[in-house]
């Protein structure tokens, strides 16, 4: 890091304190104030400054009549270190603002229970974050802050978020900064919400500027900054910023490449953080933490994992490429390397069958294909599919069902190495901790219910890592009952049917049982009927 300048480093933030008493003071202060906060340095530093420029105000006996509230999304799957800061400087500023007797309150925003990691993960299946498919980000982080901001919006017809954002930062946030700018002021228009205006106060303070603050000066409400400044030395990280613009999910400062992130991040190739901690020897305790994620990450791309169907039921094929061997003549599919999964080469003897070192896998042309499924007793669920090569013989290319949701099986066994891993830290860190809530486990149960999985196997896994068993009251239960879809799966297994078209036929029927609602359950079954999977 480049040397200090203290001198030059305070003339800036009294600057800065100056902009944020112009700002504060630029109206009649009806609209609020909302304050970004993620633990991180710049937040942690704009929030500090607007504190402390308050706190001088009133001592110089300005009256204070804007509402501040400073806001922290916490995606439930926090690093811990970061979860704890976090959460200790959210209840010192609620406890130091009361006591000053400044308007200023703290609050931290979850996700909607249906929408959490582990719901969508264990629940629904969902495959983990990638730079492809980064279904996290909205879900868990930009969504809740929304729902926030709209709120004082609806309230107050405009709103005003003030946010730790600097030029310098990235070529994508400086154009949006220099496009959105409010004339004759120092606002910006925010580019994805309307009527909501961002104040940037320290947009032209250095990283060495805010790292100097860190370490140099005093929190007004209590905490200890010096905690901040080591965290980072020791993590050597960055912040999740609540984002501006579209553009900036897929910048470098967007959450999947923040180090100060998600525990169980799966966008990043490597977690730094985890790792920086633990190298460091101090934090040895999130080793468990570091290899859920690492496997979690591993499985991804795993065929065995993934069901060959979209959760909607729809089946689609990806294109595969062929090469020419120059010397033998051979040609071979190539099934592309894909996170942890190799790159396979699969030699052809002729343009429909397979030389014999790749039996594993299967060439069937497009026209009978349903032939092979029946023939086999197959569905698009069985494991199976995932070694089916489809050969069109009117184009000539070749193609695989593309990988859906995770399958029932690897969700329990994600399951099985979570509470694990729970039980795991627990005991390191010395104190009992859940990563995942009860309040998830029954979403889950009843997400499972409805497609008519297992659900006992959850409180079986709960019991064997030494947690209570969830309970659910059977109002709250709307599905058939365990004995009923016990039957239902030795009868499906018998005729060779497909179980999750069963169990979301009769959860379609149970959903409408209403006479005024038949219309709306005969679009839902047609929807179903002429989906892909009755097409083979």
């Amino acid at each position: 890091m480049a040397k200090m300048d203290l001198p030059g480093t305070t003339r800036r933030i009294n600057a800065v304190m100056q902009r944020i008493k112009n700002q504060y003071l630029f109206d009649d202060g009806n609209l609020p104030w909302l304050i970004g906060y993620s633990g991180g340095k710049d937040s942690t530093c704009t929030a500090q400054l607007v504190f402390k420029t308050l706190l001088e105000m009133r001592s110089e006996g300005i009256e204070l009549n804007r509402r501040v509230i400073v806001f922290s999304s916490d995606t439930m799957i926090e690093n811990p270190l970061v979860k704890k800061i976090v959460s200790k400087n959210i209840a010192l500023i609620n406890q130091q603002a009361t006591s000053v007797g400044i308007p200023v309150e703290a609050v931290i925003l979850r996700p909607d229970l249906s929408k959490t990691f582990w719901v969508n993960i264990v629940g629904r299946g969902y495959p983990c974050p990638n730079t492809m498919f980064r279904w996290c980000t909205d879900r868990l982080k930009i969504e809740p802050a929304n729902t926030f901001v709209k709120q004082f919006i609806d309230k107050n017809g405009e709103t005003i978020m003030v946010l730790g954002v600097r030029q310098g930062e990235s070529q994508t946030r400086d154009r949006v900064l220099k496009q959105h700018g409010v004339e004759g002021e120092h606002l910006m228009r925010h580019t994805t919400l309307t009527n909501a205006y961002v104040f940037p106060p320290i947009i032209d303070l250095s990283t060495i500027d805010v790292f100097t603050y860190l370490s140099e000066f005093q929190s007004p409400w209590g905490s200890s900054n010096k905690e901040l400044f080591f965290f980072y030395e020791e993590s050597g990280g960055g912040e999740c910023p609540i984002f501006l613009s579209e553009k900036d999910k897929t910048t470098k400062n967007s959450c999947g490449n923040s180090r100060l992130g998600c525990w169980v991040c799966t966008v990043v190739s490597q977690d730094k953080s985890l790792s920086g901690f633990i190298e460091t020897g101090y934090h040895d305790y999130l080793k468990p933490l570091l290899n859920f994620r690492n496997w979690l990450a591993e499985i991804r791309d795993n065929d065995d994992y993934r069901l060959r169907f979209r959760a909607n039921g729809s089946m689609y094929l990806v294109n595969l490429q062929t090469k020419k061997d120059p010397l033998t003549g051979t040609v071979s599919i190539i099934i592309p390397k894909k996170g942890s999964r190799p790159q396979i080469e699969l030699p052809l003897r002729s343009e429909d069958t397979f030389l014999k070192q790749s039996t594993e896998y299967v060439l069937v042309p497009d026209g009978s294909i349903s032939e092979y499924m029946q023939r086999n007793g197959l569905t698009p669920k069985s494991p199976e599919m995932a070694k089916v090569i489809i050969w069109n013989h009117v184009t000539g290319l070749y193609s695989r069902l593309g990988a859906g949701p995770f399958t029932h099986e690897a969700r329990v066994e994600i399951l099985r190495r979570l509470l694990e891993t729970e039980q795991q830290y627990g005991s390191a860190i010395k104190n009992p901790t859940q990563l995942i809530l009860d309040s998830e486990l029954i979403e889950i149960t009843k997400i499972w219910a409805k497609t008519g999985y297992n659900t006992e196997i959850i409180n079986d896994l709960l019991r064997e890592f030494g947690r209570k068993p969830i309970v659910i009251e059977k109002d709250e239960f709307e599905t058939i009952t365990e004995k009923y879809s016990s039957d239902l799966r030795s009868l499906v297994k018998a005729n060779k049917l497909d179980h999750d078209v069963i169990s979301k036929i009769l959860q379609i029927e149970k959903d409408y049982a209403c006479d005024d609602e038949r219309s709306q359950a005969q679009h839902d079954l047609m929807h179903l009927f002429n989906s892909d999977r009755f097409n083979y």
